[in-house]
């Protein structure tokens, strides 16, 4: 079995989104083992590669989304090459981004607790 035979064997096209049945990550991105060289690729950037007969070094840099914001499904004309920049607009279009607030923000200097410390005393 080649591996386009072997990655397309792993895929359930019953629904409008074409869904990666092996393995996956914790957020859902399908994993795929490459012939030859040992590493994985995710499913979709593997599939969009395919469908436009290029390499998958070719898409180094190129963020593959989703145009239905289903992160298990491959099917190709769901996928579109961009930049993280449009990748971080397809997420607030969405209403997925999260504004990062208190120990969560990556500049944060107090824990949650020390902040509410703070305020009573004031």
């Amino acid at each position: 079995m080649n591996e386009s035979e072997r990655f397309w064997s792993k895929v359930d096209k019953s629904s409008e989104c074409w869904e990666w049945t092996s393995a996956v990550t914790d957020r859902g991105y399908g994993h795929f083992k490459l012939c030859g060289p040992r590493r994985t690729v995710r499913a979709h950037r593997w599939a969009y590669a395919a469908s436009i007969d290029e390499p998958l070094e070719s898409l180094r840099g190129v963020v593959i989304r989703h145009t239905c914001d289903n992160p298990g499904c491959v099917r190709p004309d769901h996928l579109l090459p961009g930049t993280h920049k449009n990748n971080a607009q397809d997420r607030e279009n969405r209403g997925r981004s999260r504004p990062l607030i208190g120990e969560s923000h990556p500049r944060s200097k107090l824990s949650d607790g020390q902040t509410g410390t703070f305020w009573r005393k004031v």
